[in-house]
């Protein structure tokens, strides 16, 4: 049986959800690329708070600098990122791509996060003996 696209586009569209066709390589690719600019914007202001903690500088006071009033702004707040889809799909694209340095970048940051934050922590609290 051929998948026929007209009929979830029908469907979709009595609902009064507006739909996109395309070819599938298109809407994976899409997705890919979704997701990965997520996950990169998500480095970026992962990096920018540990810059900040160097500076002794509350990284929330900065971006609300930044984002408010300000055509350029919309720095997202940082924090864990999470959802299997954001971690995996940049493997997708990096099979084949010489230039794979901004996608594995932006894993080592975030996937880093959870230990620097951890050792901020134990900066400020005794965790010895402390339990879960």
């Amino acid at each position: 049986m051929m998948y026929q696209p007209e009929k979830p586009k029908f469907f979709f569209e009595s609902l009064k959800i507006k739909c996109l066709t395309t070819d599938s390589t298109t809407a994976e690719l899409a997705k890919l690329f979704t997701n990965m600019y997520r996950y990169i914007n998500f480095a970026i202001s992962n990096e920018f708070l540990v810059v900040a903690e160097s500076f002794n500088r509350n990284i929330h006071e900065i971006v609300s600098l930044i984002n408010t009033d300000y055509k350029r702004g919309g720095i997202a707040l940082p924090g864990l990122t999470a959802g299997p889809c954001l971690f995996k799909d940049g493997f997708f694209l990096i099979n084949d791509n010489p230039y794979l340095d901004l996608i594995t970048a932006s894993w080592k940051i975030n996937e880093s996060l959870p230990l620097f934050l951890v050792k901020k922590i134990k900066e400020r609290i005794n965790l010895k003996n402390k339990r879960s």
